[in-house]
């Protein structure tokens, strides 16, 4: 085989391009996108390429209403770190990000750009270096922004956040139970150690309120919202330690009243 064809997923190869592009060696559509034909439950069925890829590496389907979307905009390009799992909504703004609003169809791979120094940060995960001092990951990402990496467990493919793996490296230790690897920086798709910190769901909402990292948007309110129980705990433990009303109200969504009454135990009694 060509020193230049690789294995991307079993059955899927791909052309290694200068740019970092794997391009896919099967039949293109007139859009640009490779294709493959499956057959399933006796019945021939067309997928797209960069769709099953992705699909493999995330360990689960994706959303039928959501994309595979492509970070370097090439349209049969096969390589995973390239793709991410995107809304309509996301993906039209990545278009109008990118200057991309006039959609030309091409599947040219795109010049070489001066890339970040790389390195691997923990055995499979590799980062890129920012000025910042971030460490992004370079694994594919979910809509949410969010790097994950793929980890085959008793002969099953399973996903796991890519920063919960490199605190868990950094702790020595599996984050407990019902925490979260939480980010100093803010930034979903850095793994730098030094940004990492383990946290429960209220210390997270803390930190976001401290933060200014829920702008309180007209219209957005929804007076009587039902609460889950565990986000009737993180406003109780917020109030507790003396973050404004106001605030708790924006940050969930919800009226200000709905959060006196929460406070005087006159809703959710049956929380206490």
């Amino acid at each position: 085989m060509d020193d230049k064809i690789v294995e991307v997923i079993p059955g899927i190869f791909g052309e290694i391009q200068a740019t970092g592009c794997f391009i896919s060696t099967l039949a293109k559509s007139s859009s640009g996108y490779a294709n493959k034909r499956l057959r399933i439950n006796g019945e021939w069925k067309t997928f797209n390429v960069h769709r099953l890829v992705l699909e493999n590496i995330l360990g689960l389907p994706i959303r039928p209403e959501y994309f595979a979307c492509h970070t370097c905009d090439v349209r049969n390009c096969i390589n995973s770190n390239h793709l991410w799992e995107g809304s309509r909504l996301k993906n039209s703004k990545d278009r109008f990000k990118k200057r991309r609003i006039k959609d030309v169809g091409s599947t040219s791979a795109p010049k070489p750009q001066k890339q970040l120094r790389g390195r691997e940060i923990i055995p499979g995960i590799q980062v890129q270096r920012q000025p910042n001092g971030r460490r992004i990951c370079t694994l594919a990402k979910r809509s949410d922004g969010c790097a994950i990496k793929g980890t085959k467990i008793n002969g099953k493919t399973q996903s796991f956040y890519a920063r919960r793996l490199v605190l868990e490296h950094k702790l020595g230790r599996s984050v407990k139970p019902g925490y979260f690897a939480c980010h100093s920086c803010d930034d979903r798709g850095c793994v730098n150690p030094d940004h990492l910190w383990e946290g429960n769901p209220a210390d997270n909402s803390r930190d976001s309120i401290e933060k200014n990292r829920f702008p309180f948007v007209p219209g957005n309110i929804c007076p009587n919202r039902k609460l889950k129980p565990e986000q009737v705990r993180e406003i109780r433990y917020l109030l507790g330690e003396g973050i404004s009303k106001r605030k708790i109200a924006r940050t969930f969504a919800i009226s200000h009243s709905q959060i006196i009454l929460l406070a005087r135990g006159e809703i959710y009694k049956e929380l206490l």
